[in-house]
């Protein structure tokens, strides 16, 4: 299966570029030797179990699966993005699960609720876009309407 270098996403087989990452070429497998590797994805667990989703399952929209794995990236958590495809979500998007090894997933839950649930400085409210994921976000908005970033004091 090919994976996106840069974002870490699984694609389906036939796909060459990343076009949430502006068209990066895909490449075969993840180097680093702690990154998750393909062949591991069938023994990862998906996080994330906290977040209510619409649909019952640790499966976010694009933009938030982004978001939570770029946290998990941050915090030195091998995390992979891969798609989630037992059944359609109700709005027909896409969803996917951000995945770790078992060894890793009570450090991922936490940290992924200390980053989403705790409000911080650095989620103080944006002007007009939500600085995790870009989404339009109105000024009196609590959390980012696409990912759902928290923000401090109000959007």
């Amino acid at each position: 299966m090919p994976w996106c270098p840069q974002c870490r996403s699984e694609y389906r087989p036939g796909y060459t570029e990343c076009k949430s990452c502006g068209g990066v070429a895909l490449v075969e497998s993840l180097l680093d030797d702690e990154d998750l590797k393909p062949e591991e994805l069938e023994g990862t667990i998906p996080v994330g179990t906290f977040i209510p989703t619409e649909i019952g399952q640790p499966a976010f929209i694009l933009a938030r699966s982004a978001v939570l794995l770029q946290i998990l990236l941050d915090a030195g958590i091998p995390a992979v993005r891969s798609p989630f495809e037992d059944g359609p979500s109700p709005d027909m998007q896409p969803r996917f699960q951000v995945r770790v090894r078992p060894k890793d997933v009570a450090r991922a839950e936490e940290v992924l609720k200390a980053a989403l649930e705790a409000p911080a400085e650095a989620n103080a409210a944006p002007s007009d876009s939500c600085e995790a994921c870009g989404a339009k976000v109105q000024p009196d908005a609590t959390e980012c309407p696409d990912c759902g970033l928290s923000f401090v004091g109000g959007g």
